[in-house]
């Protein structure tokens, strides 16, 4: 799978296509382990959200972490907006829908409410 664990989906970044980046993968993958030893030798540290997934053993932030958005994500300046994670901030507190805009009744995987 090619979207980190800070949710960047590396399939569609230009860097990763011309073979200049590589995806950091799932926080619980070998390639985000990688990733944080090789980020360490060659910038003195690991990207903050990378390190803090693969410490906490979650795979996507955005999905499986109940602290996002978090200081890693906020002290920014990236990989998302101040506006954009303020949306999910606002949005994580509201109650969950019983229904999809089509009106149909949701069906949520146990793991995503809890």
């Amino acid at each position: 799978m090619s979207t980190g664990a800070c949710g960047i989906n590396c399939d569609v970044c230009k860097l990763n296509l011309l073979g200049i980046c590589a995806t950091c993968g799932p926080g619980k993958s070998p390639e985000a382990a990688k990733k944080c030893q090789v980020q360490e030798q060659l910038l003195g540290a690991p990207c903050p959200v990378l390190a803090c997934a693969v410490l906490k053993g979650v795979d996507f932030c955005l999905r499986d972490c109940a602290e996002f958005p978090c200081e890693n994500f906020t002290a920014g300046p990236y990989p998302f907006g101040d506006g954009y994670l303020k949306m999910q901030t606002r949005r994580r507190q509201s109650p969950v829908p019983a229904r999809t805009p089509q009106r149909q009744p949701h069906q949520y995987p146990r793991r995503i409410l809890g």
